[in-house]
């Protein structure tokens, strides 16, 4: 049965069904940052799965434990989109828009320091616009409150590399737990493309994070092959559901 979490024990047992994977970081990402039983971010959770709806959009970690009843609960709630591992969209019986391969990378332990021109905390509203020039699709606004709530809690993390004051790169990891990370964005300005500032980001984005598996969920077509040359393995396949997703 699909309940709402709210409690202590609720929180404990997301945490359990959420880690090892990359949506599963995601949704604890969000918990610590926001926490249980608010109205901004709600969570709900059965045996076998775990789900949180933020700004209109649903994401689900695990795989449904009824999947009629999974798709009754996503129909009631009428989310925006969803987003899923792809077993579990297959169980819902669900067509998707949008996805591709999750890649991951276990980090070593050690850290050194990372490259002096990388700096950590760009400006939440520059980095929106170097994203958005990039190709992302981003709400400015939710993008600018949640990145910042997230990153005052210590649940995300964001770097940059600049030509004097302006942003010519960035990266965003939107979620952090203690285990696992997110790498959901990595941008570089057109003009300082070929540079050598990608590898540096990813650099130190991998050196702040160490001990912690690193997650990306890729774009199907996107950015294989620089991904690949730095050490990361595909680990599964995430799907976007859009509209209508269930019934």
């Amino acid at each position: 049965m699909i309940r709402f979490a709210e409690s202590p024990e609720d929180q404990a047992r997301l945490d359990r069904l959420c880690q090892g994977s990359a949506l599963g970081c995601r949704l604890r990402a969000v918990a610590g940052a926001y926490g249980l039983g608010w109205g901004f971010a709600q969570f709900w959770l059965s045996d076998t799965a775990a789900y949180c709806l933020l700004d209109g959009t649903l994401s689900a970690a695990g795989l449904p434990e009824d999947p009629e009843e999974a798709r009754a609960f996503i129909q009631m709630l009428g989310p925006g989109a969803l987003t899923c591992s792809a077993g579990f969209c297959q169980a819902l019986g669900a067509t998707a828009h949008s996805g591709g391969p999750v890649l991951a990378k276990d980090l070593p332990a050690a850290a050194g320091p990372g490259p002096e021109f990388v700096q950590p905390f760009p400006a939440i509203p520059h980095m929106g616009r170097l994203m958005s020039a990039a190709g992302m699709s981003l709400h400015q606004e939710s993008f600018h409150l949640d990145l910042s709530h997230r990153l005052r809690h210590g649940a995300a993390l964001s770097f940059g590399t600049f030509e004097g004051a302006r942003l010519t790169g960035c990266a965003v990891v939107s979620a952090v737990t203690p285990e696992e990370a997110v790498l959901s964005a990595l941008a570089v300005e057109e003009a300082c493309r070929g540079q050598g500032l990608g590898s540096a980001l990813l650099r130190r984005v991998e050196l702040a994070l160490p001990g912690r598996r690193l997650y990306i969920l890729r774009e199907a077509g996107k950015n294989r092959s620089f991904y690949a040359r730095r050490g990361y393995k595909t680990a599964g396949r995430w799907r976007s559901l859009e509209g209508r997703v269930a019934g």
